[in-house]
């Protein structure tokens, strides 16, 4: 099942298995005027230059109700389509068909999000290229991803840099504490480094951690790649190579940009400009339109947004550990106030360490000729803040709802 939208405008496409033909929901019929005749007479020169282009293409109805349906979504103000169509509809090509011509006419920007890395890469490397062919269109496209998927170069050469004699494994002090492997690595770990960086460094590998050149293990991953904390963004000596900065001004630059339904829902629901939301690492919802492709992942994703998960075995391990220590029983599970009172005063301790943590590491991003060391320091500061962000708001929350529970 699928949908397409425009946040403002919102299509939905998927296949979810068995589904015995193509069909949509029932819809209203719209006015005319909502698709311009210029828009029209674009999506039926596009859709013939498809059948036309394409060897043994098959005329199918479903996929032109197909078209139909998602172009009159997008063109309307609000407007929403949810479809369902089995494999072999053509519904990459449909949402194509419709969604290019109507963000070309609205002068936005046409946005794909997938559930899955192999229809991400299948619309990236064969769809819309070519979709754009046969139409003859050029366009630029752009492959969005969180910033935990790509390389971090700085990340990448610290660790290579730690394998060495003069790496971190024979150093002592400072550099010691900032040590990366947390246990001696093993020699599959050291096999994978070194495959990185070669790739990398003879532009054979783009900094894609779901194209790279050598499997990449739970203990590896984390080193080489970065939080938000831990990026220094345009003071890292690494940032015009960054493969994350380059997807983003790639992403700025798109006409047409494929992502996964995770970023695409964080981003919608980060506070924007003018309390607003969304526009922080995609583009601004109203400059864009959405087609919500494997729709039928999108209840599941957007419920996980905001759910945590509790393990069973091991909150019965803390639990029966709280029973063996001396215990508070509260009137109705309340904590004493004065317990309260030390929290307020450990959030405003917490604030005044947040603001020295901010102070240091923008000393420390800014100094010159700082080597290893700098980096290694900026790294842990932004991880430590973030962190430490975290644990206050964590904090806040614990004193707004101080309850024992019993």
């Amino acid at each position: 099942m699928g949908l397409a939208l425009d946040p403002g405008r919102l299509p939905v496409i998927s296949s979810p298995p068995a589904a015995p033909l193509a069909r949509s929901l029932p819809r209203h019929r719209l006015p005319s005027s909502m698709l311009a005749d210029s828009t029209k007479a674009d999506i039926r020169a596009a859709y013939g230059r498809v059948k036309d282009g394409l060897p043994g293409y098959r005329v199918r109805a479903s996929q032109g109700k197909m078209i139909a349906e998602v172009a009159k979504a997008l063109a309307r103000k609000g407007g929403v389509a949810v479809v369902e169509a089995p494999t072999g509809t053509g519904k990459s090509m449909a949402y194509l068909i419709a969604g290019v011509a109507v963000a070309r006419a609205s002068k936005k920007r046409l946005l794909i999000a997938t559930a899955t890395v192999a229809l991400q890469e299948q619309l990236v490397r064969r769809d819309i290229p070519l979709y754009l062919k046969l139409n003859g269109i050029e366009a630029k496209v752009a492959l969005a991803k969180g910033r935990g998927r790509y390389l971090c170069p700085r990340n990448l050469r610290m660790a290579a840099h730690s394998l060495t004699d003069s790496g971190q494994l024979g150093l002592v002090g400072i550099d010691a504490d900032l040590a990366l492997w947390a246990k001696p690595p093993a020699p599959r770990d050291k096999q994978a480094l070194g495959k990185l960086v070669d790739a990398f460094d003879r532009h054979e590998w783009d900094g894609d951690m779901d194209s790279a050149p050598e499997p990449v293990s739970d203990l590896l991953r984390p080193m080489v790649t970065t939080s938000a904390g831990g990026c220094t963004g345009r003071k890292c000596a690494q940032f015009m190579v960054c493969p994350f900065f380059a997807a983003r001004r790639a992403v700025d630059d798109a006409e047409i940009i494929v992502a996964n339904q995770d970023l695409v829902l964080a981003d919608l629901t980060m506070p924007g400009e003018e309390e607003g939301w969304g526009g922080i690492i995609l583009p601004r919802p109203d400059e864009t339109l959405y087609i919500f492709d494997e729709g039928h992942h999108v209840p599941s994703k957007a419920i996980d947004r905001g759910t945590a998960e509790v393990y069973m075995n091991l909150s019965a391990r803390q639990l029966s550990r709280l029973g063996r220590q001396p215990m508070y029983r509260g009137s109705l599970g309340q904590l004493p106030e004065p317990w309260v009172e030390h929290a307020r005063v450990l959030s405003v301790y917490t604030d005044d360490i947040q603001k020295w943590l901010n102070a240091v590491r923008r000393a420390v991003v800014e100094m010159t000729d700082g080597g290893p060391t700098q980096e290694a320091l900026s790294r842990e500061l932004g991880i430590a803040l973030e962190r430490l962000v975290m644990d206050k708001e964590l904090g806040l929350l614990w004193v707004q709802r101080a309850v024992v529970m019993y």
